[in-house]
């Protein structure tokens, strides 16, 4: 499995570039290979038939109606465990944004006081300075902010 490397200047050529090469060529051969497995599997099972056949004679159709059986409860699980995630899933999502609303409206509500006393504390920043109210305002906003 040797690369050629044609018409590349040895400065250019770096580690990154060869690392890369090598990985793109690994995933292609990869993304071949379920093809080759569904052209083979056929095979494999009639030559196993015929090999349970010429050793076990009769016994050898039990042993491919046992495998086909399995094959099927195994199609059924997976469409009931597909199932039951979906389901399991919208439920978890719903929960989930149930659960923000609930924090949204809280942070909101906490949000709206403090807001409506230092807009109050805007709105009359002159009576606050001639009394010398800054630090009871100052100390009722860090109680709300808390």
């Amino acid at each position: 499995m040797f690369v050629i490397l044609k018409g590349i200047s040895n400065s250019i050529l770096t580690v990154d570039i060869v690392f890369n090469m090598m990985n793109i060529r690994e995933i292609n051969n990869f993304l071949f290979l379920p093809f080759l497995y569904y052209q083979v599997a056929p095979l494999e099972i009639i030559l196993t038939v015929i090999l349970f056949w010429y050793f076990v004679k009769y016994i050898a159709f039990i042993a491919v109606g046992y495998t086909v059986f399995l094959l099927l409860i195994q199609l059924l699980f997976g469409r009931l465990f597909v199932y039951l995630r979906s389901v399991l899933i919208y439920h978890c999502i719903h929960f989930f944004e149930l659960f923000i609303h609930f924090c949204r409206t809280k942070v909101l509500k906490i949000t709206d006081e403090r807001s409506k006393i230092i807009s109050e504390i805007f709105k009359s920043m002159r009576t606050v300075k001639m009394y010398c109210w800054e630090t009871l305002f100052e100390k009722k906003i860090r109680s709300i902010r808390k």
